[in-house]
């Protein structure tokens, strides 16, 4: 058999690869299996170097795709990062725009506010400072006419008691009454006394105005002289008391007046009717004689 030929021919080697030893010194060696040997082995070499220019190819080309792939996926990073960035950017600019405006914005509406604050501060402390000086003028004003007044007031009553008399207290018919006598007048031609009669039951004032010719008369009847009398005889204590006795109170719908009687003064004939009338529309009330 050929495993113990391929045994004795090669006892150091193995079975197999006695084996092929064998064939290949007996059998290659023949021209027609040379020559077939020879093919199969082109072709098995062909077909070993077409599979390995293949993987070459293939291993080229996927190294090359690998690399490609890479080289662009490093591209997309880098664009996208260089993106990300410029739009990061571009974002932290506009946001440091926007809180720059932002701020500008807060500084005018602070200043807005302050000016707004500082005016309305203004205005009122120069309202405030108006208002006191128009206080003040108003009030330098009303002290200056009240003064102005007090002066006059003042002078006016020099004036009147300048001009008085005298003063005294009287009680007629049961009722207390004040009586004034001064003398008026800017001359001694148009003097005129005055008589002021205050009644403190009704707090009115009732006067009496004497000219000179009616207050001769009264001085005539009263000191029982006839002819042409001066002021200073008319002014005597007893004839002031007859004028006053000649004053009445009469009672009109329960409220006392008084009044000056001119009895024996103007009556000529025989009384004979009384009449208490009105005669203004200030209410002065009258007693009417006819004779």
């Amino acid at each position: 058999q050929l495993e113990d030929v391929a045994l004795v021919q090669h006892p150091r080697l193995e079975l197999r690869a006695a084996l092929k030893k064998l064939l290949w010194n007996t059998v290659v060696m023949l021209p027609h299996v040379n020559e077939r040997v020879w093919s199969e082995a082109k072709a098995l070499a062909i077909s070993v170097e077409a599979r390995r220019n293949c993987a070459q190819i293939r291993l080229a080309a996927i190294f090359r795709k690998t690399k490609h792939c890479a080289r662009y996926c490093q591209m997309v990073a880098a664009a996208t990062c260089i993106a990300k960035y410029a739009r990061m950017r571009i974002q932290v600019v506009r946001k440091f725009r926007r809180l720059e405006d932002m701020e500008l914005e807060r500084l005018r509406r602070l200043r807005e506010r302050s000016a707004t604050q500082c005016q309305k501060i203004w205005r009122g402390h120069f309202c405030q400072v108006s208002y006191r000086w128009r206080l003040a003028q108003i009030v330098k004003c009303q002290r200056e006419k009240s003064a102005e007044l007090r002066r006059k007031l003042k002078a006016k009553r020099e004036r009147r008691d300048a001009s008085i008399i005298c003063r005294f207290a009287r009680s007629l018919q049961g009722h207390q009454v004040v009586v004034t006598m001064c003398r008026h007048g800017v001359s001694d031609s148009d003097s005129r006394l005055l008589m002021r009669v205050y009644l403190p039951v009704v707090q009115r004032t009732f006067d009496f105005c004497f000219p000179e010719q009616t207050l001769q008369l009264y001085s005539q009847q009263i000191l029982e002289r006839e002819g042409c009398m001066s002021w200073k005889e008319m002014l005597k204590p007893e004839v002031l008391k007859g004028l006053v006795d000649r004053l009445m109170i009469r009672r009109v719908n329960g409220v006392p007046i008084v009044i000056f009687s001119k009895r024996n003064l103007a009556e000529k004939g025989r009384l004979i009717a009384k009449k208490l009338i009105r005669g203004d529309d200030n209410g002065g009330i009258y007693l009417l004689s006819i004779y």
